[in-house]
């Protein structure tokens, strides 16, 4: 008996290491990592989710891989996780949104990591407050219509 009690302590302890190294080796190196950056948007009522009001958008279109991928964003001492939210038009986008804050306005770290391997990026600009804020509403069917445009202004001011 006491025999069998050692036998599985040991097996349950091989068991532990093996599956302690498990995510290591099935972590896949991130290939893709670009097209960071944020804007600010005032969100008016709409029908995919996104809160009325002064939003602050930060994110990175293209990551691969995405699976076991977890991106956050840091500026000073804040981060924000930026969870994986594709859509048909980028299918590889992790984003987050917040109400704006003026205190975070600079560029922020974007880091994936996945397993041991990381990536980092700064986001693409600073953010500049909009000189008149408009009201813009999204539908399911535009959701990415003012992303396009913010893209387009950032690729513009580069």
């Amino acid at each position: 008996m006491r025999k069998m009690r050692e036998a599985l302590t040991i097996l349950g302890l091989i068991l532990l290491f093996v599956l302690s190294w498990a995510p290591l080796v099935s972590a896949v190196p991130i290939t893709t990592f670009d097209s960071a950056f944020q804007f600010r948007s005032n969100i008016g009522p709409n029908s995919v989710g996104i809160s009325p009001g002064d939003q602050q958008f930060v994110l990175i279109l293209n990551v691969s891989p995405t699976a076991g991928t977890v991106v956050t964003a840091t500026q000073g001492a804040v981060t924000r996780p930026l969870p994986f939210t594709p859509f048909t038009v980028f299918p590889t986008e992790f984003r987050s949104y917040a109400p704006f804050d003026p205190s975070l306005t600079g560029s922020w770290a974007i880091t994936a990591t996945n397993g041991p391997q990381r990536a980092m990026t700064p986001s693409s600009q600073e953010l500049e407050p909009p000189a008149n804020p408009g009201r813009f509403t999204w539908s399911d069917g535009d959701a990415h219509c003012g992303l396009r445009a913010a893209m387009r202004a950032s690729a513009a001011s580069s």
